[in-house]
């Protein structure tokens, strides 16, 4: 993979990258992470090596972005909180091998069950951060790119049954739901109401990303199902959870992540 020299400024080495300097870094640190040179698949070293590596960013930027209560501005807390938001989403891409079926060369159950808690916890606090974001100002959440990372992580979240077993992921979710709603009710009438500043525009990928997100909350399902009588639905939810599990998060995060979730 050929190397390009990253732009740095006279004091990224002396007193910490900038934000525009971490996220070339991130970018690199992404390319080496998939290593698109080779079709070999990380063991576990290696993933939790790349995470580490893309975890230390956050150590490594300027002093007034490195934590929360060292913000000078409105621009150093968004800088901090999209610095999270990207390297969580990152480390949570590098953690999928274990959310695979079956086994995976080089990494354990055991070791399979700590990336998979890691990758939740990531997605986790990716959708944590989107939504600090969005708390602050509406430019950042109409990026594309923050808006997709946010969303899809809490679709995958959902689709790994974190909705039903952990509050705080259904809570987020419930949250991320409000804020997105507003945008797409507007786009879906004809009334010429003025968008407020909190809205936030959706792509057609973005907007099924969220139909699945409200299915997942309200039903437990990506796609909404016929209404069964009650015993009729829990079997149904008894015998094809498994399968819901490790088919539809492949077809439901391929068609949003343009392949990087593997069937």
């Amino acid at each position: 993979m050929t190397r390009c020299q990253l732009p740095l400024g006279p004091t990224a080495l002396t007193e910490g990258f900038s934000y525009t300097e971490a996220m070339y870094h991130l970018c690199r640190k992404v390319l080496e992470g998939v290593n698109n040179d080779s079709n070999s698949q990380p063991d576990y070293d290696q993933i939790i090596a790349h995470s580490i590596d893309v975890e230390n960013l956050r150590e490594q930027v300027r002093p007034e972005l490195r934590l929360k209560d060292s913000c000078k501005t409105v621009q150093d807390r968004l800088q901090h909180y999209a610095i999270h938001l990207h390297t969580s989403f990152v480390v949570s891409v590098l953690c999928r091998p274990a959310l695979r079926r079956g086994q995976h060369a080089g990494i354990d159950p055991n070791q399979k069950r700590i990336l998979a808690d890691k990758c939740k916890q990531n997605l986790t606090e990716t959708v944590r951060m989107y939504l600090k974001m969005h708390s602050l100002s509406v430019i950042p959440t109409r990026s594309w790119a923050f808006t997709y990372h946010g969303l899809s992580s809490a679709v995958l979240l959902g689709i790994l049954g974190e909705t039903q077993k952990n509050p705080e992921v259904r809570e987020l979710q419930g949250n991320l739901i409000s804020a997105l709603s507003a945008t797409a009710a507007r786009e879906n009438t004809s009334t010429g109401l003025p968008k407020s500043d909190k809205d936030i525009e959706l792509s057609g990928p973005l907007s099924r990303a969220l139909v699945a997100l409200k299915n997942i909350y309200d039903h437990g399902w990506v796609i909404e199902r016929k209404t069964a009588s009650i015993p009729e639905a829990q079997m149904m939810q008894d015998q094809d959870q498994t399968q819901f599990e490790q088919q539809d998060a492949a077809i439901a995060m391929a068609s949003m992540q343009n392949g990087i979730m593997p069937p």
